[in-house]
């Protein structure tokens, strides 16, 4: 069970131990306490659902008193929800985890308040963090044990700057962490589809947010001896983009180049080609 953290009315979440079913009691739409019921609010599951465990938590933050996260601990398959609106809607966010991490079990979702866009997985297997809110996870477990389940997980926002994520395992222990403003990759992109050999075009790298923090973005090509870039571009605070130069060099047939932009274990990646002297 849980509560919201709301100065103007009372929402109480409960979820059943052995049914994954959600009942919120909700004094917006059930008046005051003494006449509130419960009104079932569960998450639309996959179709198969093994719906015998859930797990809810109720944002902490003054700014998010209708946030609230639903997420199926130990039922297959996993999900994470997340709701803004006291569970009338469930936006699902586990994105690309609900095909690289499908046998872990999701203990509990926590959003930070002023960016949603930055979430946090506790599982069996550790922390998880998102930078665009919930297409792309990353492991985030730095300084933790080889083999931590996260069973608790909170974000405190109101009384600490930066954020503080605390995190409580099964046997192992209490955690803090510091949680520093980061981004996701959007895209890269360069001005020229061709280029002949010799030449050097422009390329452009692209955040999902702007930063507050610098932020650097690793660079790689496919094919260094036909084209080079630079190890690594930055992206200044303050701004959602930064540019760096690929150099080509000659070539005596066309070759085809792909530039890659990563961070965090996303990649994002452009393609062009190399001419030989005499086409353009």
């Amino acid at each position: 069970m849980d509560v919201s953290n709301d100065p103007k009315g009372n929402v109480f979440y409960t979820v059943g131990w052995l049914t994954g079913t959600l009942y919120v009691m909700d004094s917006y739409s059930d008046g005051p306490l003494g006449s509130m019921t419960f009104e079932e609010r569960t998450p639309a599951l996959p179709a198969g659902s093994a719906s015998n465990d859930s797990q809810i938590a109720a944002d902490r933050s003054s700014l998010r008193p209708y946030t609230v996260t639903y997420t199926t601990g130990a039922s297959r398959p996993s999900r994470a929800y997340l709701s803004n609106d006291r569970g009338q809607t469930w936006p699902d966010v586990p994105g690309d985890l609900a095909f690289t991490l499908t046998d872990a079990t999701y203990w509990k979702l926590v959003a930070n308040p002023s960016d949603q866009t930055q979430l946090f997985l506790g599982t069996d297997v550790g922390v998880y963090r998102s930078d665009n809110g919930g297409a792309n996870w990353y492991r985030y477990s730095d300084g933790l044990p080889a083999v931590a389940s996260i069973f608790g997980l909170e974000l405190n926002f109101d009384q600490a700057n930066p954020p503080l994520l605390h995190l409580g395992t099964y046997g192992r222990g209490f955690w803090d962490r510091q949680v520093a403003p980061d981004a996701a990759i959007q895209s890269v992109a360069l001005k020229r589809a061709t280029v002949v050999g010799g030449s050097r075009i422009q390329g452009e790298v692209q955040l999902n947010k702007v930063v507050a923090v610098d932020i650097t973005v690793l660079l790689s090509s496919t094919e260094p001896s036909f084209a080079s870039v630079p190890a690594t571009v930055i992206v200044p605070a303050g701004q959602q983009s930064a540019k760096f130069v690929v150099q080509t060099y000659p070539v005596k047939g066309s070759r085809p180049v792909g530039v890659l932009a990563s961070r965090n274990g996303l990649e994002r990646a452009a393609y062009f080609t190399v001419l030989p002297r005499g086409r353009k």
